[in-house]
């Protein structure tokens, strides 16, 4: 072999390789985001000809000039995927890849949105205070004090918080911040708020522990008329029914339900009298009233009061909770920890459940085909609503009944206990996600949840998920 030959044999390789270190690399090709969370998402690709590294940009400004997600400004790779948990819930991003090399590649582009997740959860204490807990791990965000006992369930609308106390006056709050829009006086009859409002086209609708309803204007306060139920023993626990803009029903502890006129709070008529207390609120569907009481769970003409049924099995029976509505489901639990599921066209029994010892004391909540209740003596559980099967169930979560009615989001199940612990459960199973312990704080009503985009979960007057 001559030298020639074998020079031209050794720098022929050396000429093709460098050849090939100083091509530009090609686009990634083959995009693809996935996994996509409320906080989260992968990014991949197919390898680029040429490429050893790849940076990768992650921003809300679709000129990628600012607002970049943290080490995506960019962040270099050397795969061919990358994941992040540093994403905002509800939001827009714009994903853009450069290939590296000698040179770098022109860019590849996608977007993408975060799903929206569970921003905040707000509940009222016995301790004289409103907590506005992180729904993502139970930190405090912030706390508004009364001057009484908050038993009932904060209800937001357009980013305010409307919330009655024991105090007897009404408060309205940005949901965000805690600070205050507006306080009433204390309500005329002297007593107290412990049910829900309901906000209705601009209009707060609720009444107190005295019998009287009252209706504010949800954006200044301004008292626009007031109502007094005509029977001495006519206390209101539980929030309006604004099913339009004329009218309103209310129960009370007179054993009946009062339709007003929902723009001068005028009477029109009042239900038959079940003759107990209706310690919690009717259900309206398909304009029909449906109630527990003592001993029977009724369903009333909800155009003229008219009792359409009452049940008959079991005889006797305390309802201390309010009904929901599940297609032809009258779904309810007693106080002796048995829970039903009644016809809604004649009231008969569909399905019982003995669930545990102890009084249920929590409004059920459908979501799906499942619904959702305390037991008794700390106990939860999720239920077919067709048969009444139990799905899961969570114990030890109080050593005394749970008062206060959970929240069921789209993940998951919110809910305090008496002992002022608060949880927050996967919905799917049960398990506990994370819990915080209040010092001091004791829940005996619902929490209301909001999203990060504004979506907001609370039990209806019925325990339906809103």
């Amino acid at each position: 072999m001559s030298p020639k030959t074998f020079l031209a044999i050794i720098l022929v390789p050396c000429i093709l390789w460098s050849c090939k270190k100083d091509k530009t690399p090609s686009a990634p090709t083959n995009l693809i985001i996935s996994n996509i969370s409320d906080t989260g998402a992968t990014i991949s690709w197919n390898q680029a000809s040429y490429a050893s590294s790849y940076d990768v940009y992650i921003s809300t400004d679709a000129g990628f000039k600012s607002d970049f997600v943290v080490d995506y400004t960019p962040a270099q790779v050397q795969g061919f995927s990358t994941s992040t948990t540093r994403l905002r819930p509800g939001t827009h991003y714009f994903v853009r890849v450069i290939a590296k090399g000698k040179g770098e590649s022109s860019p590849v582009s996608a977007e993408f949105t975060t799903v929206d997740g569970d921003g905040l959860v707000i509940i009222g204490s016995d301790d004289n205070a409103i907590y506005a807990l992180n729904a993502r791990n139970g930190d405090g965000v912030w706390t508004v004090h009364t001057g009484g006992p908050v038993s009932a369930t904060p209800i937001i609308q357009d980013s305010l918080l409307y919330i009655g106390s024991q105090d007897g006056k009404l408060y309205a709050m940005n949901v965000w911040t805690g600070i205050p829009k507006w306080t009433t006086s204390k309500v005329s009859s002297g007593s107290f708020i412990s049910a829900a409002v309901n906000v209705y086209k601009g209009t707060v609708y609720v009444g107190d522990y005295g019998g009287w309803v009252y209706a504010f204007d949800a954006k200044t306060g301004f008292r626009k008329w007031w109502s007094v139920l005509p029977t001495p023993y006519r206390n209101i626990n539980t929030a309006p029914i604004v099913p339009d803009d004329t009218t309103l029903y209310v129960a009370s502890y007179d054993g009946m339900i009062y339709n007003l006129d929902a723009t001068t709070g005028l009477r029109r008529w009042s239900t038959g009298n079940t003759g107990n207390p209706l310690v919690s609120g009717p259900a309206l569907v398909n304009n029909t009233l449906y109630v527990g009481a003592f001993p029977k769970v009724y369903a009333f003409d909800a155009k003229t009061g008219a009792q359409k049924w009452r049940t008959t099995t079991p005889v006797y029976a305390y309802y201390d909770v309010s009904p929901t509505i599940s297609g032809d489901n009258v779904l309810i639990g007693d106080g002796d920890g048995i829970f039903y599921s009644y016809s809604t066209a004649d009231g008969t029994m569909k399905w019982s459940r003995t669930l545990s010892q102890g009084s249920i004391e929590t409004n059920p909540v459908v979501s799906g085909n499942i619904v959702y209740t305390g037991g008794g003596m700390g106990t939860f559980y999720a239920l077919d609503v067709a048969t009444g099967n139990i799905i899961w169930q969570k114990t030890d979560l109080s050593k005394t009944v749970i008062y206060g009615g959970p929240v069921v989001t789209d993940k998951y199940i919110y809910l305090g206990t008496l002992e002022g612990i608060f949880y927050c459960l996967e919905k799917s199973s049960g398990v506990i996600k994370w819990s915080k312990t209040i010092d001091g704080a004791s829940f005996d009503s619902s929490p209301s949840v909001i999203t990060n985009g504004g979506k907001t979960f609370f039990p209806g007057s019925a325990g339906t998920v809103q």
